[in-house]
């Protein structure tokens, strides 16, 4: 009942007042103050009311959400009007930020959503209040708004997608592939945001532009192992002579079953020797000649929280693998030219470079009382971090996992992740659009969280 008097007294206020609508601005510094005439009267609420209506026509830069349900709807201009009748009791208190309407700065532009609409999403904003876009047709962002929106508060109804997303490798073979497709309720989500962001940096595996889902898990498989990697920085190679001293900690594998739910199928705090001990050569067609070198366990130091792994930029860049003579020494000891060494199509390639490469230890589902069909969410988490500020941004890891029995797949790669001397959480999924909103929720976001030891 009270809120249908209020809701006539506010169409009573507009039935007097529409006259005063004509000449109005949106944004001062006066909380509550739409109109620009520097108080707070009955006017900006007719002026809120008609924005629930006519976004458009009567933008609001200035976003106040009286009835903090992160929307500006009716309800709010009613808050308002009931502001000025009774000040004390329907108290203007502002939000602690500041949220630019992006949907009338995209409207004044006169864009397509087939354009770039970065430049509606200033970078100068405290957040950004987004209700246009849909599922269908997004904002289409770049990539350093996207990862601006990720960091910055968000609210409304909307959707935006990075302009650059690629599905991937292999996504015919997927039920539900990865689309890019961000809810904006969702743009602060870690877990779902892991399937959408680009990679940081780029690596040998120059396709991986994003995450990618690729395989479904079915009963032709019976195990399972979470995988990890890091590469050297394309773009921003370490120095042949650099101390490199990396980090890892805490491998989470958590699966998703419609009987049990989610649950922690291992966790590694502190990861075995032999685990994080192997490095590959690259390109991967090198693997017959070269197999891969067995990092020394004196490199390998296990403390009470994580393992440090001791190497150098030339472990990365193959320079430490290299003689004087320009000869490396393959699996079996035969000596090759670094330029000149047998691949597995016949022909010979030169050694570029190697990448580090670990994973959990191998789980059988039949161990997990699961069996592969049931299996329809993987999320694979790990704490990776380098020690030194010198190789800060210059090494990239990953992340994904192996699905394993009569057919061999990896069932899903993470998008590439810089590394800092910040300890930074790795994380991937493969659970695409199709099932989010049954079993990647904001609630089962919180829950993995949780179970990975984020929060």
């Amino acid at each position: 009942m009270k809120k249908r008097f209020l809701s006539l007294l506010c169409a009573a206020v507009i039935l007097c007042s529409a006259g005063a609508l004509s000449s109005v601005s949106a944004l001062d510094a006066v909380i509550g103050d739409l109109t620009g005439d520097g108080a707070v009267t009955d006017g900006d609420a007719i002026w809120l009311l008609m924005y629930s209506f006519f976004p458009d026509s009567y933008p609001v830069d200035q976003f106040v959400d009286y009835t903090r349900d992160d929307m500006i709807t009716s309800d709010d201009a009613i808050y308002l009007l009931m502001y000025t009748f009774f000040p004390d009791e329907y108290p203007l208190v502002q939000t602690e930020t500041t949220y630019y309407d992006v949907d009338a700065a995209f409207a004044a532009s006169g864009k397509s959503m087939t354009a770039d609409a970065s430049s509606c999403f200033p970078a100068d904003a405290e957040g950004y209040l987004i209700n246009g876009g849909t599922a269908a047709k997004p904002y289409l962002v770049d990539e350093t708004t996207l990862r601006r929106l990720a960091a910055l508060p968000c609210k409304g109804t909307g959707y935006v997608k990075w302009k650059g997303f690629s599905k991937g490798a292999n996504v015919s073979a997927s039920t539900d592939p990865f689309d890019g497709v961000v809810p904006v309720s969702r743009l602060n989500d870690p877990v779902f945001m892991a399937a959408c962001l680009p990679s940081e940096a780029t690596t040998t595996m120059s396709y991986r532009v994003n995450a990618g889902n690729h395989y479904p898990v079915t009963d032709q498989q019976e195990r399972i192992v979470a995988i990890g990697a890091i590469y050297r920085n394309e773009n921003d190679k370490p120095a042949d002579d650099a101390s490199v001293t990396i980090c890892l900690s805490n491998f989470t594998l958590i699966l998703h079953t419609a009987s049990k739910g989610w649950f922690v199928a291992e966790k590694l705090v502190v990861p075995a020797v032999s685990q994080v001990q192997q490095m590959y050569y690259l390109p991967w067609t090198l693997e017959n000649a070269m197999g891969n070198y067995k990092i020394p366990q004196n490199k390998i130091s296990r403390k009470s929280d994580h393992v440090e792994v001791s190497l150098t930029g030339g472990s990365f860049n193959g320079a430490a693998f290299i003689d004087s003579d320009g000869m490396v020494t393959g699996h079996n000891g035969t000596k090759y030219p670094y330029n000149q060494i047998p691949t597995n199509s016949g022909g010979t390639g030169t050694l570029a470079e190697l990448c580090h490469h670990y994973w959990g230890t191998t789980k059988y589902f039949s161990n997990l009382g699961v069996t592969g069909s049931e299996i329809d969410g993987v999320v694979v988490a790990y704490r990776a971090w380098v020690k030194e500020d010198a190789v800060a941004g210059k090494l990239v890891a990953t992340i994904g996992a192996d699905i394993k029995g009569s057919v061999d797949h990896q069932v899903f790669s993470g998008f590439n992740y810089a590394l800092t001397t910040e300890p930074r959480w790795i994380l991937g999924h493969n659970v695409g659009p199709k099932n989010y909103d049954r079993i990647l929720t904001a609630d089962d976001s919180e829950q993995i969280q949780t179970l990975i030891g984020m929060k």
